[in-house]
């Protein structure tokens, strides 16, 4: 049994297995080496990029991204080593990626679009934006998605490339906010009681702004209504606290002064046609 295995591998065989192993030898070396530079590599990076760059979304997704070129570098060396032909390698590996990257272009979109925010910055962390029809405030910036945190502390998870190629409100870009919105009264109701009555509303309402003044206008007025225009003025994080509170103060206020809210009316339209009454359409004038 041993001299066949001693015929079986002959002086050529037994220097190319021993040449073969240590290159198999070098190449764990260089992989564990390979790494650990790579890591530390990493730390020192991340400490300079993280002191260069104040977005801290930004600096760690440059870092990743080194980190992952680096570490494919690595490893087309380890596979030269091995005697593997890289350039096959390369083309197997280009053809891999076409084949993952038609599979997923929806993410690949969400990646560039994550790039595009991360780079122009449209809004940060804790802005409050309107995305997507959304209010929000920004909760969190990903690579792939970006997160707003609601009025009603809901999670809403938006995909970046809808971000990149939709509209974006950024709220925060000052530092106050303007609010609006639109109340009616009774047409017969008296118009300047009904602003006076305002006025001492949101005067009464926290979280409104004195400087820039409230404001309220008319901007309609038909045969039944007449329509006001409101402009109010807060900081952002007190967006949605306002609102509510000051139209239940106008109520108040419009009670006090006996101002009629606008009511629907519903008009009749009665015909006599041979001793036949018909009743024509009814409709809602606001």
């Amino acid at each position: 049994m041993i001299d066949y295995i001693t015929n079986l591998f002959t002086p050529e065989h037994i220097d190319y297995l021993v040449s073969w192993g240590m290159n198999i030898l070098y190449a764990i070396i260089a992989l564990i080496l390979g790494l650990w530079a790579i890591k530390i590599f990493g730390k020192v990076l991340k400490g300079t990029v993280f002191k260069a760059i104040e977005d801290e979304a930004l600096a760690g997704f440059l870092v990743k991204t080194i980190n992952l070129i680096l570490k494919f570098i690595l490893l087309i060396s380890i596979g030269s080593m091995l005697g593997i032909k890289t350039a096959s390698f390369l083309a197997v590996l280009g053809s891999l990626g076409l084949a993952i990257g038609l599979a997923l272009q929806g993410s690949l979109s969400n990646f560039a679009g994550g790039i595009l925010l991360l780079i122009f910055k449209p809004f940060k962390k804790g802005d409050f934006v309107t995305i997507d029809g959304e209010d929000g405030f920004v909760h969190q910036i990903d690579i792939l998605y970006t997160t707003l945190l609601t009025r009603l502390h809901r999670l809403v998870i938006i995909p970046n490339k809808q971000i990149t190629s939709d509209k974006i409100i950024n709220h925060t870009h000052d530092e106050i906010v303007r609010r609006r919105w639109y109340l009616s009264i009774a047409y017969n109701s008296d118009i300047k009681k009904a602003m006076d009555a305002f006025y001492e509303a949101v005067d009464a309402t926290p979280y409104i702004l004195k400087d820039p003044k409230p404001f309220i206008e008319v901007s309609d007025i038909n045969n039944n209504t007449v329509t006001f225009r409101i402009f109010i003025w807060v900081k952002p994080a007190d967006y949605f606290r306002t609102k509510e509170p000051a139209i239940e103060n106008i109520k108040y206020a419009w009670d006090k002064y006996g101002i009629r809210p606008a009511a629907p009316q519903h008009i009749v339209h009665l015909h006599a046609q041979q001793d036949q009454i018909s009743y024509g359409e009814s409709r809602v004038e606001r």
